[in-house]
């Protein structure tokens, strides 16, 4: 067996990053993640008819972009929370009727919308009519 192309990384790199290295590389390499050291270490295997060559520069690129991902996503943890406060909170308030938090033009607007439910077809494009009905022959 040929001898694995080792990228070591940086002690203490976020566990995610690491995996998500070694996952994005696997359409290229057989990949092996362990430590060594306390320090994350990828081994990397070619598959057949790759070429070792590059290797270790594409995997620490794509470890530069997986933290990146990394810190993105924590950045956006703050934001995730705020929109899941305020689902919260709207899922609380819809005990009351609608109308109350509308506006009078926008209520206005619904009551028409409303009003005007009974008067369109039923089913104009046929769409509750069952397939095996439309393919039988007349």
């Amino acid at each position: 067996m040929p001898e694995p192309v080792r990228v070591p990384l940086p002690a203490g790199a976020p566990r995610l990053a690491v995996l998500g290295t070694a996952y994005a590389l696997s359409t290229r390499a057989h990949a092996l993640v362990r430590t060594q050291n306390g320090a994350p270490l990828i081994e990397l295997w070619p598959r057949a008819g790759r070429d070792a060559k590059g290797l270790i520069e594409e995997a620490l690129r794509v470890f530069a972009n997986q933290c990146l991902r990394g810190a993105v996503a924590e950045r956006g943890a703050a934001v995730r929370a705020e929109l899941t406060r305020r689902m919260v909170e709207l899922a609380r308030r819809a005990g009351r009727p609608a109308e109350a938090a509308l506006s009078p033009e926008a209520a206005a607007r619904l009551a028409a919308v409303l009003a005007e439910k009974g008067t369109a077809e039923k089913d104009p494009l046929g769409i509750k009519t069952p397939w095996s009905q439309l393919r039988r022959p007349k």
